[in-house]
Formats: C-alpha cells, sequence, structure tokens
C-alpha cells in the first residue's frame, strides 16, 4: 500500500504529491520520515476519515507556492496490490482507489501561509 495526492491548482494545472515510499529513503531519512509516512499510508482508512479533511487542507499548504495559483482543489489516492502466494505469477499492477475530494478552504489555506 502507498499513497499520494493530486493537486488542483486555480489555472487548471495539476500536480501530483508523492508521498516519500520508505524505498526511496536514505537510512537517516528513513529515521526521520517513517512516522509521517505511515500516517499518509494509513490515513485512507474509513475509521480515520474524519481526518481527511485536515490532511487535505495541509496536503495544500504544502504545495502552496504562488499565490497567484493557489491549489483549489486535492484528490487523496490509496493504491494496492493483492500479493500471490508463492510460485504465482501474476502481473498485476496497483489499484488506484480515490478516497477523498476536498475543495481546498482558501481563507483557511492564506492564514495558513501567513499571507
Amino acid at each position: 500500500i502507498y499513497a499520494d495526492a493530486m493537486v488542483f491548482y486555480s489555472d487548471g494545472s495539476k500536480k501530483l504529491f508523492h508521498y516519500p515510499r520508505i524505498h526511496d529513503l536514505s537510512l537517516p531519512q528513513k529515521f526521520m520520515k517513517e512516522r509521517w509516512r505511515k500516517f499518509f499510508e494509513r490515513a485512507g482508512s474509513a475509521q480515520y476519515r474524519y481526518l481527511w479533511p485536515v490532511f487535505a487542507q495541509y496536503v495544500a499548504l504544502m504545495n502552496f507556492d504562488d499565490p497567484r495559483n493557489p491549489p483549489v482543489k486535492i484528490e487523496l489516492h490509496e493504491h494496492s496490490m493483492t500479493v500471490q502466494p508463492p510460485g504465482v505469477f501474476d502481473d498485476q499492477k496497483y489499484k488506484d482507489e480515490l478516497y477523498y475530494t476536498y475543495q481546498v478552504d482558501q481563507a483557511q489555506l492564506g492564514k495558513d501561509k501567513g499571507s
């Protein structure tokens, strides 16, 4: 399982926000980022749905670089794959599930950014 988010901007552009996957990190980075990475991975669970709006707003803040082109929508995605038993070959791809769409709170985004 891994997760990412699609960030949509006011000018119509979009950008894929990759959260670090453990195999992409150096050993020191693994120690520093593992808890956040695990949070992002598990955040898609229905039992944590109360966190989705806050988390999506945080993703918007992390991707707010240009005040003239703010993020307006965030889509949170989870990717998973069924692991086959030993000896069974399966050329399947990761399944992409959109689990939450959020319209960014522009007033809160401005406050959080300090503008």
